[in-house]
């Protein structure tokens, strides 16, 4: 699932003002706490699926969870308008903001997608719902929307998709800078025009039913967030209602729900969370352990990682026959945070820092 991109706190709201009467600083810790808790409730339900997968045929699993990638488009969506207002407008200010997003999202991607690949081609029996050829691995690197052997959109590495739509949002976001046009307006036309298609229309067109899908509309509802709902004060005691709401919303089970379009049952109430943590910044910000903002700035290779991983727990118990959902569960949460946070650490801090300072040294950062 999804996912959902992790944002590094770097890129994180450097003195850009919110509002004409208002600025959040260098950090905002709360979201570092939504990126942990979406890629961590993302983590929670593959657990589940894993189980009834390798373990025990028919499990019932929590599968909300998933609408943790519905938090990540929100964040983007916020941070993409927080985060550049320093550049707007300046010179190669699109090519600097893509460059940016390319930095930050591929080269982690791509080597957890290369490992997948070959895991694929080494024993294809262990990933049940992926198959390798060339034109797959591609056509994941280049986040181009394609069926999978199940007949579902998805690329090699199946949380993928979530990308899928990020960097559709990057280049939208892009080519408004370019034009010199309002991102928020421009990127809000264009992601409602394609949600007004007719998705039935393209049957059997991969890039089509994806992109014309009214989820990407959650980054819309980030960016509102960044543009008109922020004031100069802050209210700890709203912020405190609209998190919990949102919470219980995003996280609950509402069947009156089930015929509305995602981005109203998961966006509205993952935009409630986001705006709610923002407000209780002042409140929580500088009461967060360090162990949490770690973990939300290792969100990205927590969610990329964990399905390489996770999958071993009830594989492992089902070897022993040990018919344990419970502990399944903790040594899949287990395998995936470690994974992630050694990921994190040794490489994708590494990569990143290293590609900034070649692309500082040649005037591109």
């Amino acid at each position: 699932m999804p996912n959902i991109t992790d944002l590094s706190s770097q890129d994180i709201i450097r003195t850009h003002k919110i509002s004409q009467t208002n600025e959040l600083g260098t950090r905002i810790n709360t979201l570092q706490l939504l990126r942990f808790l979406a890629a961590f409730t993302v983590i929670i339900t593959h657990s589940g699926f894993y189980i009834s997968e390798r373990l025990i045929p028919g499990f019932i699993f929590w599968s909300n969870g998933a609408r943790g990638v519905d938090l990540f488009f929100v964040i983007s969506g916020f941070v993409m308008i927080a985060s550049t207002r320093s550049f707007v407008g300046t010179k190669w200010d699109w090519r600097r903001f893509f460059i940016h997003r390319c930095v930050r999202i591929i080269p982690l991607y791509w080597m957890v997608t290369t490992v997948k690949a070959i895991i694929l081609t080494v024993t294809g029996a262990v990933a049940l719902h992926a198959q390798f050829s060339i034109g797959t691995f591609l056509a994941s690197i280049l986040f181009f929307p394609q069926y999978n052997k199940d007949g579902n959109i998805e690329p090699l590495l199946g949380v993928g998709w979530s990308l899928n739509y990020e960097m559709f949002f990057y280049v939208i976001f892009s080519l408004a800078l370019l034009l010199r046009v309002r991102p928020t307006i421009f990127v809000g036309l264009t992601l409602v025009f394609l949600s007004l298609l007719p998705n039935e229309g393209f049957t059997g067109i991969a890039s089509a039913i994806f992109y014309t899908n009214s989820i990407s509309l959650e980054f819309l509802l980030g960016m509102l967030i960044a543009e008109f709902g922020l004031t100069a004060r802050r209210w700890p005691l709203w912020g405190g209602i609209g998190l919990s709401a949102g919470l219980i919303s995003l996280y609950g089970s509402w069947a009156w729900a089930d015929p509305l379009p995602r981005f109203i049952t998961c966006g509205v109430p993952a935009m409630l969370v986001v705006l709610g943590a923002i407000h209780l910044e002042p409140l929580l910000g500088k009461r967060l352990p360090r162990s949490i903002l770690y973990l939300g700035d290792a969100s990205y290779a927590l969610y990329l990682v964990h399905p390489l991983v996770a999958p071993g727990g009830p594989a492992l118990l089902a070897k022993l026959g040990l018919i344990q959902p419970l502990v399944s569960i903790f040594l899949s949460l287990s395998l995936a945070l470690v994974a992630g946070s050694v990921v994190h650490s040794l490489y994708d801090q590494k990569i990143t820092k290293w590609l900034r300072g070649r692309l500082i040294e040649r005037g591109l950062w």
